[in-house]
């Protein structure tokens, strides 16, 4: 009987050390997705004000353009991570993936290469949609 309740003891022990290394993470988090946000905000900022001062400048939009759609999508990266990290449990289930979508997502992330490079690309394509299962997890 004692071995049992020092077998116990040992696993509330471990489970309140896994809580506080959890709310660690949890504040790490929250801090890093801050310190992500605020540089991405003043780059949109600054975007702004260029667009602003040069209306006319067709080739200056062009690229701010594709600098604004690249912060949009850190900015949607970091939400996801804080929406990730913030939920108590991953049900079991499956979530459709759009694969036209995801090779756009692709082909916008190289644009700026393929632009240099002179490549051209032809998107004729319908990709399916595929489920991705995903597993049980949980954080906190």
């Amino acid at each position: 009987m004692d071995k049992l309740r020092e077998n116990e003891d040992k696993i509330i022990q471990s489970n309140n050390k896994l809580r506080s290394v959890n709310e660690e993470l949890k504040t790490y988090d929250y801090a890093v997705a801050h310190d992500l946000k605020n540089p991405i905000s003043v780059i949109r900022s600054y975007i702004s004000l260029i667009e602003e001062e040069n209306p006319e400048h067709f080739k200056a939009h062009k690229y701010l353009d594709r600098i604004k759609r690249s912060s949009d999508d850190a900015m949607q990266i970091i939400w996801e991570l804080l929406d990730f990290s913030s939920s108590k449990q991953h049900m079991n289930g499956s979530e459709l993936a759009d694969l036209d979508q995801v090779t756009d997502n692709c082909v916008r992330m190289l644009e700026s290469e393929m632009h240099v490079k002179n490549v051209l690309l032809n998107r004729q394509y319908n990709l399916a949609k595929l489920r991705n299962k995903h597993e049980t997890t949980s954080r906190y």
